[in-house]
């Protein structure tokens, strides 16, 4: 059985959070040294005030925080979609982080609420049931009910 997954935008978005947090404490604190010298600008007469806001400073956050996120994540991708045994919602992370390279075609992961071994393909963009819970149990004891019928018919 395999089931559908899609991007976590959400939480791929999360990832930016403590790097625009650093721009920000950064930014403020250029602000104050410079004896609000950015503060100033942005409170300049009707449009020119909110021209450089939104020409200058938000763009130039926007850029410091893409490029520390695409630093310490690289090649970033959070899957999202329900196990096909149970339905429970599962994510997993693909990418690079810092120098510790991460899987980019395929993931494994276990269903927290069934307990089953999921492969997740980024490629596809599907989770596929690789183990049921509790199928490696039944296989040993199912050989073992085969191995002993047939001691017992070569008797």
């Amino acid at each position: 059985m395999y089931s559908d997954c899609s991007p976590d935008y959400l939480k791929m978005t999360a990832l930016n959070i403590p790097a625009a947090l650093v721009t920000l404490l950064a930014l403020f604190s250029i602000d104050d040294i410079t004896g609000f010298q950015i503060t100033n600008l942005v409170e300049l007469p009707e449009p020119y005030g909110i021209i450089f806001l939104w020409g200058a400073v938000f763009p130039s956050i926007f850029i410091f925080v893409a490029s520390i996120t695409n630093f310490v994540f690289r090649d970033n991708l959070i899957l999202k979609g329900s196990c096909p045994n149970c339905g429970t919602a599962n994510s997993t992370y693909f990418g690079d982080i810092l120098t510790v390279k991460g899987n980019r075609e395929k993931n494994e992961v276990q269903c927290g609420e069934c307990k089953a071994k999921l492969q997740v393909d980024a490629g596809k963009r599907q989770i596929k049931v690789e183990a049921y819970p509790g199928e490696a149990k039944k296989k040993p004891a199912a050989q073992g009910k085969k191995k002993g019928a047939a001691a017992a018919s070569k008797k």
